[in-house]
Order: structure tokens, then C-alpha cells, then sequence
């Protein structure tokens, strides 16, 4: 039959049925689209869709239109299963517990004593030392000041350099600039103490700048006798400060005598309050660290007159060690009734290595009589030891053992300083960095003769005119040495610190 002009207007039966609902074909994706499977059912299908987004990887078929993404089976609605993933993350958020941070070691078993152990010679690969005190070589730190460059001032060996702490029973966790960054951001740090402190302080900024975190020096005045010391590191906001204050509690000076021996005089020392520079600026750092001991002795250079020790504004006839132990007390004190919220520490006395006998244990520290080229034993016996000329390396040009040690040195002052250190700190907030014991095995990282610029003439031997062959310091530290090693235990102790790791900022 014929169609009509009709019939083409009319719509056709055929073509589109009324009974058969209109289904559009699926499209396909382009050649040049990306193909994405359907991913395997997870048990993260129940966490709320912002954390779908953030924790699920990222797949191809987003950047695809609606209509290219491949369909998902949608499951049903659970309400109450999808509110119990938030309900736990507002727990999480709201908890006062410190988050576990992959920087700090594992819980040891049992109380851990970083000071028993033992000292190795690092391989050359090791990194030992962190950096160097010769000016213009890699590696070298600007922080380390003249007196402690022992080898800018051509000390001849550098082994005292190249020794490594070892714990005993426990995982020392060596200083890692990128672990401090992390603990330290965004914050302040006081080292507050005397010259020994000094020592810690710089050693602790060289590790940071050898870590490649550059700072910027600048003062800050406290209005008190001795100005702030301060370095700054922009790179994670954190400084790192030093207050000189070698009693921790108020001391001024005596009124100078005539002395015959000239020039000392000694402190008047308030052992019942506390350095007022300390009390005043104490609330603004988040950690603190302490050292004191060795102005408590009456052997400090200098002096000519003991120390006159007052409580209550009345003198007291008290001996060093109980006023020592008393000065001790109040810093604790003050730190529990301000409520501190910081981190206290406190550094053992570090020990100077007198020989027996020594009439000034300050100056003489283990020659003990004899010449620069004749070093003695107690008595005068000549010493058996081999190997270079012991000129002034107060004793030892490597570290020694416990034996031979308490038969060459005198222990005994530093022994009964850290004793009550210990006794007086027990209980306290303040956490007690053990430095003493394995520093004591260490006269070879004296300062000795080598506190200023010699000439060396062979191994171990300074030429210098009118050099009193006495003249010598074994109780600071060459820098690189063994506060190096106080560095790795500060830095454990940090770690350690659940306050530390408290606050969750993006790195």
C-alpha cells in the first residue's frame, strides 16, 4: 500500500512503541579515556564521605563525566553504623594522650640508665664527629667558640674525636636534626648554668646546624648581671637560649680584699632563693635545662676567698656540699609551686680529672708534678705508659676503664657532688641527665693546653715561651668531644617526653 504524505507525519507503531519505555544505550568511553575497574569492596565503605575522599587512593574515573563512571552497588542506608567511625575520631581529637610519633624509641622494660656503658671508636662511615671547629673545612660550626676549638688551636691528635657512647642494656637513640625538629617546633629552649652548661650548649647547636637547620644569633637582655645568649632557627621556629648563672639561686659578688695571693674574691650566696633572671623569664620556654656544681668548690680560678653562704638573710656556717644541696632544694621548689609546665632537666656534675696529691686541683688536673715532656705518676715514679708524649691531654690520649681510672685520678669531690645530686633531685620534677660516670672515663677530651693557639712540634708537644708546664685545664670539654654525647642523651630524654609529642602539627 502506498504511503502518504499522511502517513510519514503520523508516528510510526513500529519505530517507538508505547508499550516499550524509552532506554538510552549506554555510551561507551572514548579510546583515549582512562579505564578504571570496579574497586574490591573495603571496610572503609562505613567511614563518612570526607574521609572516603582523603583515604581512599586516587582513581582515573573521576576525571571521567558522571555518565562515563562505571556504576558501584550502593549499599543501604546505615545511619548508625556511619555515625560510630565519628564518634570515634571526636574521642581521638578530644583525648589528652600523646600521639605515637614513629621518632621516639620503644618503651624499654625496665628503667633505662644511659650512663652505663661503654665507649667505641666510630667507623669512618659513622659520622663521627657531627662537624668541625676548623674554620673554612666541611663541616664546620660557627658556634664553638675559641676557648673549646682544641683543634683549631693545633691540638696534634683528633682521636678524643671519634669515640661513640654506647648504653648498656638500653637503645640510644643517636640526635637525629629531623626527629629535634619535630620535638622542638615551634618552641623555646633554656640552658641555664655555668661554663660546663656552656659546653652543652654549643655542642647542642652544632648537631642542629651540622643537621643542616642554619640560625641566626642575637641577645637577650634580662636587666640582671649577665645577658641571654640566643640562636634562632626560622626553618621550624624553634631558639634555643642560654642564661649564664653558675649558683641557680641569688649570689653577688664579695667586696675585693687584699689577698696574698691577689685578685680572688669570693660570693655571698642567698642558697634560700632563687637567680630572680631565673624566676622571671622561667614560664616562657617549654623545656629547661639546669647545671651547677662547680662554683659550689672552693677550687675556682681566681678565687683567693671561700663563699659566704646566707639563708633568711642570716649567715650560715654550712660546708659546700650542704650548701650545694640546699641550693639544690629551692631551684626544685620554685619549679613545683610556679607549676611549670615545661620540661626540667638537670645536668650531673661533670668531673674534672685531679691526680693525687695535686695542691690545685683547677690548674694542675692530673700532671701531678713532672715537665711537659715527663709525665709522673703519684710519688714521682716515672709512668710506663707508651705510645706519644701525654703533654697536655690531662693524663690519657684515649679513654680508659674504670680501674685504671680511680687509680690515676681523684674522684672524690665529684663523686659526693653527684651523690647529692641524686639524693636531693629523687622525686623531684626535674629529670636527672647522668653525664658523670661516662664522662669520667674521658680525660683525654680536656681542654688541657690547648685552650688557646700552641705550636705543635711533634706528637703531643707545645712549644710556647714562658708556658707554665701547670698550665692546664681538665675541667672543660674539646668541642668535638664528649659533650657530644650529652647531646644523645638530652636528646633521649626528650623523646621520652610525653609533652613533647602532644601538640599534632604538620611538619
Amino acid at each position: 500500500m502506498p504511503t502518504t504524505a499522511t502517513d510519514l507525519a503520523r508516528p510510526s507503531q513500529h519505530r517507538f512503541s508505547s508499550t516499550t519505555p524509552f532506554r538510552r544505550p549506554p555510551l561507551q568511553p572514548s579510546p583515549s579515556s582512562p579505564t578504571c575497574p570496579l574497586p574490591p569492596p573495603s571496610p572503609r565503605r562505613s567511614l563518612p564521605q570526607f574521609l572516603r575522599s582523603v583515604l581512599r587512593p586516587t582513581c582515573p574515573c573521576a576525571l571521567l563525566p558522571r555518565h562515563n563512571r562505571p556504576s558501584t552497588p550502593q549499599s543501604g542506608s546505615r545511619p548508625v553504623a556511619s555515625l560510630l567511625p565519628l564518634v570515634l575520631l571526636a574521642a581521638l581529637l578530644l583525648s589528652r594522650a600523646p600521639l605515637a610519633s614513629p621518632l621516639a624509641p620503644k618503651p624499654w622494660p625496665r628503667k633505662c640508665d644511659y650512663s652505663v656503658g661503654f665507649w667505641l671508636r666510630a667507623p669512618k662511615d659513622a659520622g663521627v664527629p657531627r662537624y668541625t671547629a676548623r674554620a673554612g673545612e666541611k663541616g664546620h660550626c660557627p658556634y664553638v667558640r675559641p676557648l673549646y676549638a682544641c683543634e683549631r688551636n693545633n691540638r696534634p691528635d683528633s682521636r678524643y674525636q671519634r669515640y661513640r657512647w654506647h648504653a648498656k642494656g638500653c637503645r640510644l637513640t643517636y640526635f637525629s636534626g629531623s626527629g629535634f625538629k619535630y620535638l622542638m617546633r615551634r618552641r623555646r629552649m633554656l640552658l641555664v648554668g655555668d661554663s660546663i652548661m656552656a659546653n652543652l650548649f654549643e655542642a647542642l647547636l652544632c648537631a642542629i646546624h651540622a643537621a643542616g637547620y642554619h640560625g641566626k644569633r642575637f641577645v637577650r637582655k634580662t636587666g640582671g648581671p649577665y645577658n641571654i645568649k640566643a640562636v634562632r632557627f626560622p626553618r621550624f621556629s624553634f631558639s634555643l637560649e642560654f642564661l649564664f648563672s653558675p649558683y641557680l639561686v641569688h649570689a653577688r659578688q664579695r667586696p675585693r680584699t687584699n689577698s696574698p695571693r691577689g685578685g680572688g674574691h669570693g660570693y655571698i650566696v642567698n642558697v634560700d632563693r632563687i637567680d630572680p633572671t631565673i624566676a622571671s623569664i622561667l614560664p616562657r620556654y617549654e623545656v629547661v635545662a639546669f647545671s651547677s656544681g662547680i662554683w659550689w668548690s672552693q677550687n675556682v680560678p681566681g678565687r683567693s676567698q671561700p663563699n659566704s653562704f646566707r639563708a633568711g638573710g642570716q649567715h650560715r656556717n654550712l660546708t659546700n656540699l650542704a650548701a650545694y644541696s640546699w641550693g639544690l632544694a629551692t631551684v626544685n621548689r620554685h619549679l613545683r609551686f610556679s607549676n611549670f609546665p615545661g620540661v626540667p632537666l638537670f645536668l650531673s656534675f661533670s668531673p674534672r680529672h685531679t691526680g693525687h696529691g695535686m695542691p690545685q686541683p683547677w690548674v694542675t688536673e692530673a700532671y701531678r708534678g713532672g715537665s711537659w715532656h715527663d709525665f709522673q705518676q703519684p710519688g714521682g715514679a716515672p709512668s710506663t705508659i707508651s705510645g706519644p708524649h701525654l703533654i697536655g691531654s690531662c693524663g690519657a690520649l684515649t679513654p680508659m676503664k674504670r680501674t685504671g681510672l680511680l687509680e690515676r685520678y681523684n674522684f672524690g669531690s665529684s663523686e659526693l657532688f653527684y651523690a647529692m645530686q641524686r639524693a636531693t633531685l629523687k622525686g623531684s620534677i626535674m629529670r636527672l641527665l647522668k653525664v658523670t660516670r661516662l664522662s669520667q672515663s674521658r680525660p683525654d677530651g680536656h681542654l688541657g693546653v690547648w685552650y688557646e693557639p700552641r705550636v705543635a712540634e711533634g706528637p703531643g708537644s707545645p712549644v710556647a715561651t714562658g708556658l707554665n708546664p701547670f698550665d692546664g685545664d681538665c675541667t672543660h670539654w674539646c668541642l668535638p668531644g664528649v659533650p657530644d654525647a650529652w647531646v644523645d642523651i638530652l636528646y633521649n630524654h626528650l623523646l621520652l617526653e610525653p609533652l613533647l609529642f602532644s601538640r599534632k602539627d604538620d611538619m
